[in-house]
């Protein structure tokens, strides 16, 4: 595991595709579709939903898509035994769930997606993307891209939870929210807008340790813990908890 470890890093470190922070983040992709919101608008049509709102159920196949231009939606993976872990929080520019012409693996049957905030987005459906990306190769290279990152961060996410000790993954977690340049931010940029139940299974913490490395950032002042909010006050004490990887988040 040791070995693996090392030659991912050095993969991170040769591919800038890949150069993630080592946590399953908030508004994941690095690579987002804001150049093609005029052409998605143009096709689909504009809907808004509710906080809570379904985007992707249990057990449905992706047939409906969504590309955010304002909001917060949660993607959450269903276990066999019942447990749930949530994969991410995604933003503005994001199209969700993720697009393939030849469709998805089973398995992703067990993925929800539902609105975290109120969302203001443009649906289309799968004829109607497909349909898209078949006649504009950038927008289906995008696509490629987007899936490409996301593997790799979840693989990143993977290694962090082996090897990284709760403060390293809360605290790159809200480091990687500010420092990611391309992420288009809805809300003052030292606002996390997230519950600490989130953190948790974002992190593979439990609640209670979640909690515990939240109070200590609390009382080193680096955070204001408000509901379902995390403010940043002191971005240098959160750095100072991160591993080496956290400039990761930078470029």
């Amino acid at each position: 595991l040791l070995i693996l470890r090392r030659l991912l890093i050095r993969m991170y470190d040769r591919c800038l595709t890949i150069r993630l922070l080592p946590v399953c983040i908030l508004q994941l992709i690095c690579r987002y579709f804001f150049d093609f919101e005029g052409l998605i608008f143009k096709t689909g049509k504009r809907v808004t939903l509710e906080k809570h709102s379904p985007i992707k159920q249990f057990n449905e196949p992706a047939d409906k898509f969504y590309y955010v231009r304002s909001g917060l939606v949660r993607a959450v993976v269903l276990h066999s035994d019942g447990n749930e872990k949530a994969l991410y929080v995604a933003g503005s520019g994001c199209l969700l769930p993720q697009f393939s012409p030849h469709g998805m693996p089973k398995w992703e049957e067990n993925l929800l997606m539902e609105a975290y905030t109120d969302v203001e987005a443009i649906l289309l459906t799968r004829s109607e993307l497909e349909e898209l990306a078949g006649r504009n190769y950038p927008l289906m290279e995008k696509m490629l891209d987007v899936a490409v990152c996301l593997q790799h961060s979840l693989t990143a996410q993977m290694l962090s939870q082996m090897y990284d000790d709760g403060m390293v993954r809360v605290c790159q977690l809200l480091y990687f929210h500010i420092a990611n340049r391309h992420i288009k931010h809805t809300h003052p940029v030292e606002c996390v807008k997230i519950s600490q139940q989130d953190i948790a299974m974002l992190t593979g913490l439990n609640r209670v340790n979640a909690n515990k490395v939240l109070q200590q950032l609390k009382k080193e002042e680096a955070i204001d813990i408000q509901r379902k909010r995390i403010k940043i006050l002191d971005v240098e004490r959160i750095m100072e908890h991160c591993n080496g990887d956290a400039n990761m988040g930078e470029w």
